[in-house]
């Protein structure tokens, strides 16, 4: 009887054991993923798809629309000047148009009033008053006719004294005590804050002081 090597019957039984080769097809079936996987992975395909989503909203801030705010305007103001500027009311009579009475700012000249009352009559003296003279608040302006006395018109009632609000500054230096330099001084404030209302003013004037009012007190008038 033919001997035969162990080497060699252990290498039969060896190939007889072993595992043929999958097919192909067999392969395939076990690349499809069961229920658990696929469920597992649809879970990972949507977790990625939102952390996508919220990255393109953090890298493109500017596509979100800005609240609309509600348009604001600031009321209209009258401007500083109109609004601060003081006010005259006088009383025009005699040869004008429409007598009665004007309100004009402060500053204003006798010419102005007249002009506000539709302007003097053919018959009016208008030589006869001075036109140039600035407003004094509550004050009658009487147009005087032709032939009438400037003394029979109001605007001439007070020639005995200087008035503060339409002298010149040739005028004030007339007053004992008062030379160029306050009599400027006196015409500035006027021109400023509007006429005085009252002699005891002139002490807001800088460089004059209770006892020059009270000197010169006699001699002016408002």
């Amino acid at each position: 009887m033919k001997k035969i090597p162990v080497q060699t019957l252990a290498s039969a039984a060896f190939n007889t054991v072993r595992p043929q080769p999958e097919t192909p097809m067999r392969t395939r079936l076990r690349l499809l993923p069961g229920p658990t996987s696929a469920l597992v992975l649809g879970l990972v395909i949507a977790t990625i798809a939102i952390v996508c989503g919220i990255g393109s909203a953090i890298d493109n801030p500017g596509e979100a629309k800005a609240p609309v705010q509600p348009a604001t305007g600031n009321p209209a103001t009258p401007p500083p000047s109109a609004a601060s500027k003081p006010e005259v009311v006088v009383h025009v009579v005699g040869e004008v148009s429409k007598p009665g009475l004007v309100h004009l700012h402060a500053g204003a000249r006798v010419d102005d009033a007249i002009k506000q009352v539709g302007g003097a009559k053919p018959s009016a003296n208008l030589a006869a008053i001075n036109l140039a003279k600035p407003l004094t608040d509550g004050e009658q302006i009487v147009v005087p006719q032709v032939g009438q006395k400037p003394a029979e018109s109001a605007a001439g009632a007070k020639s005995d004294c200087v008035d503060l609000n339409s002298a010149t500054e040739k005028d004030l230096q007339e007053l004992n005590g008062i030379g160029p330099a306050l009599a400027g001084r006196i015409a500035a404030h006027r021109e400023k804050e509007g006429p005085f209302k009252s002699v005891d003013e002139l002490q807001d004037v800088s460089g004059i002081g209770p006892s020059l009012v009270k000197k010169i007190g006699s001699e002016v008038c408002v």
